[in-house]
């Protein structure tokens, strides 16, 4: 057994994730907006953290709304799902990378 009641195969966490410059980990995610369900509110566009989320002006959904977007060549999205929680229309579907341990030699 590790330290503290862990396994020798026990990996923290953290280690999982890709460092950001600021020595935090960074998650990574992506998300999915139907713009059939969009009634182009703005409540996602006001709650996104990283500001990545817009409304298209340059086009309308079928019931004549202005869908919302997202706008993310950075791919910066962390998919922490606030957009998602906060649309009346269920219209945000959230997808987020699992994290991948990284293998530890046992012996």
């Amino acid at each position: 057994m590790g330290g503290a009641g862990r396994s020798a195969l026990w990996v923290p966490r953290a280690a999982s994730y890709r460092w950001a410059n600021g020595g935090a980990p960074v998650a990574k995610g992506r998300i999915l907006i139907e713009e059939a369900l969009c009634k182009g509110c703005e409540l996602c566009t006001t709650v996104c953290p990283k500001d990545l989320i817009s409304v298209a002006s340059d086009r309308f959904t079928q019931k004549g709304y202005h869908p919302a977007t997202l706008v993310d060549p950075a791919q910066d999205c962390t998919g922490c799902a606030i957009c998602s929680v906060i649309c009346p229309e269920a219209a945000i579907t959230v997808y987020r990378w699992a994290p991948v341990r990284a293998a530890v030699a046992v012996g």
